[in-house]
């Protein structure tokens, strides 16, 4: 406990936020566990220090967290968006502010954070769809991959998942799996964006071993969706006749559940 020693009161607040995310299964974005690194090592050296916290160098993490929380309206009891647009805004902040002999560690976190960012585009919270946008930009500079930030900037998003499916086939299946919760998001604008991502990832899995267990897992979590969109229907159908095909190819009945 000693480590939370020198966090602020609002630090200290989204602090127990993230963690009560993070250890309920609520939330493993890879930004709010970043967030939560980034807070409990900034606390963990001030514990070591004497009694008072050294003030943060300007424009450091710290500072800047703290200039982030303080410059956000007080959260109300529960509400997710705050934590996760601040967790948004230290991620970028530590993209923009890492030395270059730290980047290196940190690359695969921020590749992983492409498709959900991608994702919450579509928050219906302005400011977190805002902060989404900006950080994804600033994730493919970070990557030193102006052509992925040309197509951000001219907001071809689909383009842009495309394209990072297509240099990379064999990261298909994590793309789809990273969707696969905003399925069941009760924003329905999150849901159809997941379903979209899910339809192109799943193109990009022909021929994997493992891409039968995938479609028939998207099948499931598609299903659960009392009132689906068309788009929700179309990759159902899509889905549906491939995995029936793979089924066949492998001499197998057709499960119940396609």
């Amino acid at each position: 406990m000693t480590h939370f020693l020198f966090l602020s009161n609002s630090e200290a607040a989204v602090l127990k936020s993230v963690l009560v995310q993070l250890y309920s299964g609520e939330s493993l974005d890879p930004f709010v566990l970043l967030a939560a690194w980034c807070l409990l090592q900034f606390s963990a050296k001030c514990a070591g220090c004497k009694k008072e916290a050294p003030p943060a160098p300007a424009g450091s993490t710290s500072s800047v967290w703290r200039g982030t929380c303080q410059s956000q309206e007080a959260a109300p009891d529960g509400d997710n968006s705050h934590v996760q647009l601040l967790s948004i805004h230290l991620f970028s902040k530590v993209m923009e502010l890492v030395v270059d002999e730290g980047k290196k560690p940190l690359k695969t976190i921020v590749n992983q954070s492409l498709y959900p960012l991608l994702i919450y585009w579509d928050d219906e919270n302005l400011r977190v769809a805002k902060a989404s946008r900006e950080t994804l930009i600033c994730a493919a500079k970070f990557l030193k991959r102006r052509d992925l930030e040309q197509l951000l900037k001219k907001k071809q998003r689909l383009k842009f998942a495309e394209c990072l499916l297509a240099e990379d086939r064999s990261r298909a299946a994590e793309r789809l799996r990273q969707a696969l919760p905003f399925v069941e998001s009760p924003q329905e604008s999150l849901r159809e964006a997941a379903i979209r991502f899910i339809g192109i990832a799943g193109r990009h899995l022909r021929g994997q071993q493992e891409e039968l267990q995938l479609l028939c897992e998207a099948l499931q979590a598609l299903r659960r969706d009392d009132s689906p969109s068309q788009t929700n229907i179309i990759v159902q159908e899509i889905f549906s006749k491939r995995a029936a095909e793979l089924h066949s190819s492998a001499g197998s009945e057709e499960p119940e559940s396609l």
